[in-house]
Parts: C-alpha cells; structure tokens; sequence
C-alpha cells in the first residue's frame, strides 16, 4: 500500500493557480467593480452635488462637451478591459513577473492620463475628472493581478 499524504506547501512554491473560469469570473468582477467605483463618482459629483463635468470635445481642443454618465460606463469599461488583455498577455508571455510588470505600466498610464491642466476647465471639473481617474485606478491596479491568483 502506497502512502498518500500530499507534503505542505512551502512559502517558496507559488499556490496552484485557480482553474480557469474561476479567474475569468474574478477579473470580470474586478473590471465591473472599476465600472462600479466610476459610475458612483460621477452620481455623486453630477446629480448629486450638481457639478457641472465638461470634457475637451478632442484631444487638445478648447470646445467643451458634457460628460454623460454613459460615456464614463463606456471609458471605465474599455479600460478595465484594455488592462485585463495586457495582464493576461504579460502573464503569457513572461509567466513569472508578468503582474508585476502589468501594475509597473498600468501606474504609469494612470499617471500619464490624469488631467493633470485642462485649460478653459473649473478647478471642480479637472478634480472630478481626476476623482474618476482614481477610482477606476484604485480598483483595477491592485486588483487584476490579484484577481488572478484568487481561487
């Protein structure tokens, strides 16, 4: 009779990875908590406290355009999609240190995309500009890698 017993895992061995629909339900959840955390800053910036949040109507122009609540859903989507793809494509691709790369560049793009002037923009309009830069950020940065590692 042979003996069964499985040996511990050790702090150096990386936990097995969960199966995977487990981690395309985790990301997912991830990507609609993104969603989640932008929709609410704009409910409470928009409606709530009655800012009035303008966008460029193209990169660099002075014209303004308002910034309806379907357009942050779409913004905040695409990113969190766009940054899941690229985790999973640097996962692939460098197995090991894909997540860390991923969270090196997805701090970079944050950083890069933030509104950081806005001429012809309100302080208000440029910090709840910013606000939904966070929120999306603060979700899907720490969370995506993570997410994957979750079973």
């Amino acid at each position: 009779m042979t003996d069964q017993r499985q040996e511990p895992l050790t702090h150096d061995e990386p936990a097995p990875p969960p199966q995977r629909g487990k981690r395309i339900r985790n990301r997912a959840v991830v990507v609609l908590a993104g969603v989640l955390a932008a929709t609410l800053v704009w409910v409470v910036a928009v409606p709530i406290l009655g800012a009035d949040v303008s966008v460029p109507k193209q990169y660099g122009s002075d014209e303004k355009v308002d910034l309806a609540l379907a357009a942050v859903i779409f913004a905040s989507l695409l990113a969190g999609l766009a940054g899941w793809a690229s985790l999973a494509v640097l996962e692939k691709i460098t197995q090991r240190r894909g997540a860390l790369i991923w969270t090196v560049v997805a701090s970079i793009v944050f950083l890069v995309t933030l509104p950081w002037q806005l001429p012809g923009f309100s302080t208000t309009n440029q910090l709840t500009l910013a606000l939904l830069h966070v929120a999306v950020a603060a979700v899907l940065i720490p969370a995506l890698p993570r997410a994957g590692r979750l079973g």
